[in-house]
């Protein structure tokens, strides 16, 4: 049996040898690349895991001819919500109990995914509100997505999602910062302790708000949009989403009060602006009149993120990472638009879809471009493959990634190493992206499979939910949780 670094590189031979050959306008042949992927990912990575592994947890990559390390845990929720999703957008089910067994497993013993095991880790603030929304957010995908049916017994999918966020709600802080989530749900007294406690970041904010715009659409209780509503407008109060719609990301709690990061430094995680623009056009999609122009909050605040997307390729800084080496953040730099493109492709592409419905045709114009670019430069893996970039004014770009490999591919922040399962599962999801507004093999209506909160009982105007994937995901899903922690 070939090693799971064979299996991966053969797979990007395969993929790069039939690279410019990939129609994609052709949902069959973008199909056939993902399942590649995905059978890497279960059949591989997951199916290499020694006996007695902890359910739902993907190891990292092979070391000295062994798996001996997991990756982070919320990361593994990423991975498991990307399949969701790729069940749903390709049709492909052969996963799905793979999905249910691990969303189950990590849930823990009081179903909300605070699992002991790893609550219990030292220093106790390295477990985060983040990590914990994460698995809600891949829960509620399936919930959402119906790809997955829940195992008799226990609690459905949304209603895990649901505990979830009744426990976030509880830990909402106004006595610092005026609102908004900590880093750490605890504080550690652990001489070693990260200080995450007195953080608040957009990752683990940007993370409640989806959850709530999405469980107000599945659910249509006005108690999540009231949520939605009020932590969206706290994160632009503290300046995490600033006036010109660029994002911060780090928070320190200072007296009470909250502290940006140095504004050279910190320009916020994509993956955390993607959250925040699936969570606007969700809510849009849900409020706004089309017919009437009525009830634009929403659609406007939507726009005006989506809008912050195409400064990305006229290379304004937007949207890196702390400590990131790229100088600007642009699609004419691939060694710096490949790598955090992908990171955001789950919420691009749902945004794509959504907005369909209610914010007209800007977004859609180069939203798919994006997607497409992004999807080759990750199929790609370092091999020979080119591709081109299509910006919106008609203009053109070819790009040879095997020029950027080394800066980027091989060794930026241990991420996307030819090998690594996080690299494989980052590949599936920007392929699969590329579904999003084709015709899908599957559709699904959603159940609310539990009872929604209590604060009220009024209803909203959520619609139903027909074939959407929850998150396009991958590495917003996979960086979700791979870089936002």
């Amino acid at each position: 049996m070939p090693s799971i670094i064979s299996t991966l590189s053969l797979t990007a031979i395969l993929l790069s040898t039939s690279r410019a050959e990939l129609d994609w306008t052709n949902s069959t042949a973008i199909v056939e690349s993902a399942k590649v992927y995905a059978d890497t990912l279960v059949n591989g990575y997951y199916g290499a895991s020694p006996p007695g592994h902890p359910l739902g947890l993907f190891l990292a990559d092979e070391i000295n001819g062994r798996f001996d390390e997991y990756i982070i845990w919320s990361q593994s929720a990423v991975i498991w919500e990307t399949l969701t999703t790729y069940a749903n957008l390709t049709g492909d089910m052969q996963y799905n109990d793979r999905v249910v067994e691990a969303l189950y497993a990590q849930a823990g013993e009081n179903e909300d995914y605070m699992p002991k095991n790893r609550t219990s880790l030292k220093p106790a603030d390295l477990f985060g509100n983040q990590n914990q929304s994460q698995w809600a957010l891949a829960a509620l995908s399936a919930a959402e997505l119906e790809s997955q049916k829940p195992i008799d017994g226990k609690p459905t999918f949304l209603k895990l999602a649901q505990n979830v966020f009744d426990s976030q709600v509880a830990r909402w802080d106004n006595d610092t910062c005026g609102g908004g989530l900590r880093e750490a749900i605890v504080k550690s007294k652990d001489k070693n302790a990260t200080d995450n406690f007195n953080w608040k970041t957009a990752a683990s904010n940007s993370n409640f708000f989806l959850l709530a715009a999405r469980l107000h659409r599945i659910t249509g209780n006005e108690t999540y949009a009231d949520w939605a509503e009020s932590s969206f407008t706290w994160a632009q109060k503290v300046g995490m989403i600033a006036g010109n719609w660029s994002m911060k990301e780090w928070f320190q709690i200072v007296d009470d009060k909250c502290e940006g990061f140095n504004d050279e430094e910190d320009t916020g995680l994509s993956s955390s602006f993607g959250n925040f623009l699936e969570g606007a056009t969700t809510m849009a999609n849900i409020t706004y009149n089309i017919f009437t122009g009525e009830h634009e909050t929403w659609k406007d605040r939507a726009n005006s993120l989506s809008d912050t997307i195409e400064t990305f390729r006229t290379g304004q800084k937007r949207n890196q990472t702390i400590n990131n080496p790229c100088p600007g953040f642009s699609l004419d730099e691939p060694e710096c638009g490949a790598i955090r493109t992908t990171q955001y492709a789950h919420s691009l592409g749902r945004a794509t879809y959504f907005g369909q419905g209610s914010l007209g045709g800007a977004m859609i114009t180069y939203i798919p471009n994006y997607l497409q670019w992004s999807a080759d430069a990750a199929a790609s893996l370092c091999t020979s493959a080119k591709s081109s970039l299509h910006y919106s004014d008609g203009s053109e770009k070819n790009v040879d990634f095997q020029t950027y490999c080394d800066g980027a591919w091989g060794t930026n922040q241990m991420l996307f190493q030819v090998g690594d399962v996080r690299n494989a599962a980052a590949a599936l999801e920007v392929l699969q992206g590329s579904l999003w507004t084709m015709k899908r093999q599957s559709a699904a209506t959603p159940t609310s499979g539990a009872p929604a909160p209590t604060a009220t009982d009024k209803k909203g105007g959520a619609e139903t939910l027909k074939g959407r994937s929850s998150v396009v995901a991958a590495i917003a899903a996979v960086v979700v949780a791979v870089v936002a922690l």
